[in-house]
């Protein structure tokens, strides 16, 4: 009890507030927003808002709105929806002047059967909400809302009496400030006529002026000003407008304003007057005295008409009948005058054209200039008074006949009623419709036929005629269309255009142009209009329409531009993927092109996530727009969980078009939004996912997707690369470390292998010096032996003697080329331009003694140039040469050939002969040191004349090979890189 009567106290002292507010204040909008807070406060809710229900423009606009301060959950609405949202709920309140009641839990059933439902519950987030109506008007009525955000509500009767009444004083006050306002609308309304009605009558081209009952001037126009000379101010200054004027004017007007007495009875008269222009008008004047709703009069009114034009057109007017007769005489027509059926009268032409002179016309029956099967037509026209022109059939007087159209007409002729008759040769014309029904014809057949769509129309847009074109374009059957307003085919957004492009077209303008047009089915699509205006065959101006449906052209160009746009973005997303950036810097610079993107409609907010396989979760690598829903790039989600979440264990494409409070993802702060989230797939796994945000409800179309897919391939690409070069620097960094290892060990082993060298060197002197020492002494001491005591011994004996000779000898060659063989890979090749056939020219001059006593036929064929050690080179030739020379040595005729060939690298050379060749399958040990394939006593030589060739080549980046077989040849081959 306590309880209660605390709570009527609290509301008592809120209503004194709120009365306070509405005496203090004569603002709609001050008492509105006062008003709202003091409820929101009293009555302990999280939002108070007032509507204003504006049935006429079916809006529902919020007036004013409260937020409880202490939920900062609770945002703003945006006020402004359709009335159709609440028809329901609105036509309940209505019929019933009863509030409703609605909870997130149990829906009124009014609220259910509209979109209510939504706003209250989801967007707006109500948990309870009351609806009171305040009050009613032609116009609308205001509706209070009170919304309780945080639990159910249960609205106590104490404050529906207190809402009841408050919505009486506020309904009081705001029909007080609504009728104040209709006045203010009310007279500057008035003001406004009072501006347009001057400026009609300132216009006027009467010039009009009011006096009171003493002839003083109270209004006079522009007109009536300027034509006599004289300003507005100083008709307004003198007592009476007759002041003005001089004895004779001034005496007029005041006799006229005497003779004008009777009420709404006007009085007019004639007079001339002189004007401001300085010439002198004829004018009619119209006075009338006016009175007030009492009949008490209150001056006069005075109109004078300048009716100079109008007399002077009347002057020339009968200048015109004394002209008459003479155009008559001049017409290209036959004119007859006769009186009850008899010709009286014809002028020139009808002598010319029928062939009767004036005086045989005269007395003869009209008809007889008609051929006999058209009398009886115009004898009944004559006895009817038939005025309109018909066409009959004109009887020359050599009895030919021609076309013509009649015309008749009664007039007034020297003090008797006379028929006039005018008879016109229509020959010519009739040829043309002839040819012009034919070409009709044509016409008529190419309408029907045309696969373009061709409309005739009146020049009110009225649809006369039409082709099954236009039927099969539109829906609509022909009979549908024909007698319709063209406007049926236009939307809602064109309408306004068709009576200006009618307007074009009527004044000569050919219209080309594209427009939509609405089908029956209620589809738009797009046709190519051209529309010349033409005569109807009434005589009346119309229009031609000839249409082509270009809806699928226009399609494919739209295709074509939108597939361009996204071809632009892929290409600029491409771009982004090769840029020389950070993975993290690249992902980001993709993402803002992605939401920039006017043709996909996102909101600007989203992610890319990149999945992180240790952790089986998924990590921020780019966000936009997120503000405080997620907390940092780097933050890691579950996967399983969420949209992106689910998207990338699955690899499938996750799709919401509203993701609010029931989803597992939902964050402080986050509205209400669509959700479309893209897997980034690579070779066998997924590597991340494109997380976007879509306005709610809001569905991509293919195309969208089909491009949020290939950028997920862009991206996938560009993931693997990066972690390619990640994986490529790591290895990199692994092989400059071996890289500078091994090149320790070379360097090591360079020192190594030159003191090696070095001592190879001293060896080889050594070997050169030690070991040939004791064979020139052996050589030496056996010469000496020989000279003193040869005598002594037996041949036998002598011979065994010159064998140690020979073979210490044979030793020292031996020796010699070993070291010949060693000093090879000493020193560095010193290359030049090698002329190969000027050299091999010169080597043959040393064979000359060889060559005595011999047939020996060379063929030689032009050599080409070759860059190598020349010396070296030499010794190649030298060699190959000499075997060539000394393997023929058994034949009776040796041929040797010496040749080449080249290839893009390579140039190779070979010597062919047809000596002792040799067996194919000892080919490998040709090259080899001291490899001989014949005894020393069929040919001579030491067996290293070929491995220093190879040796020689090798050095050069070249190779050798050989061929032979035995008793028909050999042939070598070396070859020089390029």
């Amino acid at each position: 009890m306590k309880n209660s009567i605390h709570t009527q106290f609290r509301f008592k002292h809120a209503l004194n507030e709120i009365l306070t507010v509405i005496i203090s204040s004569d603002d709609r909008d001050t008492i509105l927003n006062q008003t709202t807070d003091i409820l929101g406060e009293v009555l302990h809710v999280d939002r108070c808002l007032i509507y204003d229900a504006d049935l006429i423009n079916n809006r529902l606009k919020a007036l004013t709105e409260w937020l409880n301060p202490n939920y900062s959950s609770i945002s703003p609405t945006k006020g402004d929806y359709s009335i159709d949202v609440f028809k329901s709920g609105i036509a309940e309140m209505q019929k019933s002047g009863h509030y409703l009641v609605s909870h997130f839990d149990d829906i009124n059933q009014a609220l259910l059967l509209d979109e209510s439902d939504k706003l209250l519950h989801r967007t707006m987030n109500i948990k309870s909400g009351l609806w009171y109506p305040f009050s009613f008007s032609s116009r609308g009525y205001f509706i209070l809302v009170l919304n309780a955000t945080q639990n159910r509500r249960n609205w106590t009767n104490d404050e529906i009496d207190f809402l009841n009444s408050v919505s009486k004083q506020v309904s009081i006050v705001l029909g007080k400030i609504r009728l104040l306002e209709e006045k203010r609308v009310t007279d500057d309304l008035l003001i406004k006529q009072s501006h347009i009605l001057r400026r009609v009558l300132d216009n006027s081209p009467c010039g009009i002026w009011m006096t009171d009952e003493t002839g003083k001037m109270k209004f006079v126009n522009k007109t009536y000003c300027d034509s006599v000379g004289i300003p507005e101010d100083r008709f307004l200054a003198v007592p009476h407008y007759a002041e003005l004027f001089d004895d004779v004017i001034a005496g007029q007007c005041l006799k006229s304003d005497r003779e004008t007495v009777e009420p709404n009875k006007p009085y007019t008269f004639y007079e001339t007057a002189k004007f401001s222009d300085g010439k002198y008008h004829d004018l009619e004047v119209i006075k009338s005295r006016i009175t007030d709703e009492h009949n008490n009069p209150l001056g006069l009114i005075g109109i004078s008409i300048d009716i100079t034009e109008h007399n002077q057109a009347q002057y020339e007017l009968e200048e015109r009948k004394e002209k008459y007769r003479g155009l008559s005489e001049a017409s290209y027509e036959a004119i007859f005058l006769s009186e009850k059926g008899v010709c009286i009268e014809q002028n020139q032409t009808a002598e010319k054209m029928f062939g009767y002179t004036s005086s045989e016309a005269i007395g003869r029956f009209g008809t007889e200039w008609i051929a006999p099967e058209d009398r009886a037509i115009v004898m009944n026209n004559m006895l009817r008074g038939v005025e309109e022109p018909y066409e009959v059939t004109a009887l020359k007087k050599d009895g030919t006949t021609f076309p013509c159209l009649l015309r008749a007409k009664m007039m007034y002729y020297k003090g008797k009623n006379v028929r006039a008759t005018s008879l016109s040769d229509i020959t010519e014309r009739k040829r043309a419709e002839n040819a012009e029904r034919a070409s009709d014809l044509r016409y008529r057949s190419l309408f029907k036929t045309s696969p373009s769509g061709i409309m005739v129309l009146d020049e009110h847009g009225i649809i006369l005629e039409l082709n099954k074109a236009v039927s099969n374009s539109t829906l609509y059957s022909p009979d549908e269309l024909a007698g319709c307003d063209i406007r049926i085919l236009s939307p809602k957004v064109q309408e306004s255009m068709v009576a200006v492009n009618i307007q074009r077209i009527l004044g000569g303008e050919v219209l080309e142009q594209e427009v939509l047009c609405l089908r029956k089915d209620g589809t738009i699509c797009t046709f190519w209009l051209n529309e010349i205006a033409i005569t109807l065959p009434n005589g009346r101006p119309g229009i031609l329409s000839v249409s082509n449906d270009i809806s699928e052209r226009k399609k494919l160009e739209l295709e074509k531009d939108r597939n361009l746009l996204v071809q632009e973005a892929l290409n600029k997303i491409l771009h982004l993927s090769i840029a020389n950036i950070g993975l993290e810097e690249s992902l980001e610079k993709v993402l803002i092109t992605i939401l920039s993107l006017p043709f996909l409609s996102l909101e600007k907010k989203g992610g890319i996530f990149l999945v992180n396989e240790k952790q089986n979760c998924l990590e921020l690598k780019a966000a936009y727009n997120f503000g405080n829903e997620l907390t940092t790039k780097g933050a890691q989600f579950p996967l399983g969980q969420c949209h992106c979440g689910r998207a990338a264990p699955d690899g499938e494409i996750q799709f919401s078009d509203f993701n609010d409070y029931r989803y597992d993802n939902t964050r402080q702060g986050t509205l209400p939004h669509g959700h479309y989230d893209v897997p980034i797939l690579g070779q066998d796994s997924v590597l991340g996912v494109i997380a976007i945000y879509l306005p709610e409800l809001y569905e991509l179309e293919k195309f969208q997707r089909d491009f949020l897919l290939s950028v997920a391939e862009i991206l996938s690409g560009l993931i693997q690369r990066k972690k390619s070069e990640e994986a490529l620097e790591e290895s990199q960094m692994r092989y400059r470390m071996i890289a500078e290892e091994l090149d320790q060990r070379v360097r090591q082993r360079t020192a190594e292998l030159e003191t090696v060298n070095r001592e190879l060197e001293t060896f080889s002197y050594s070997v050169s010096h030690d070991l040939k020492t004791p064979l020139r002494h052996i050589n030496g001491f056996i010469d000496l032996f020989l000279d003193n005591i040869s005598s002594e011994f037996s041949p036998e004996k002598l011979g065994y003697l010159k064998q140690i000779t020979d073979s210490a000898t044979k030793m020292g060659q031996l020796i010699d080329a070993l070291l010949s063989f060693s000093r090879l890979n000493q020193g560095e090749l010193h290359k030049t331009i090698i002329h190969s056939s000027d050299m091999v020219q010169k080597i043959l001059l040393f064979f000359e003694p060889e060559r005595q006593n011999r047939t020996i036929k060379f063929t030689i064929e032009p050599l080409p140039d070759i860059n190598g050690d020349e010396g070296l080179i030499g010794q190649v030739w030298t060699n190959l040469i000499s075997n060539a020379i000394k393997y023929t040595e058994k034949k009776a005729e040796a041929i040797i050939d010496i040749g080449s060939s080249s290839t893009d690298k390579m140039t190779t050379f070979f010597i062919r002969d047809n000596g002792a060749g040799f067996h194919m399958k000892d080919v490998e040990k040709l090259f080899g040191v001291f490899h001989r394939l014949h005894k020393t006593s069929e040919f001579d030589g030491v067996g290293i004349g070929l491995a220093n060739v190879n040796r020689i080549i090798t050095r050069h980046g070249g190779h050798c090979d050989a061929a032979g077989e035995p008793d028909k040849g050999a042939v070598f081959y070396f070859s020089i890189p390029k």
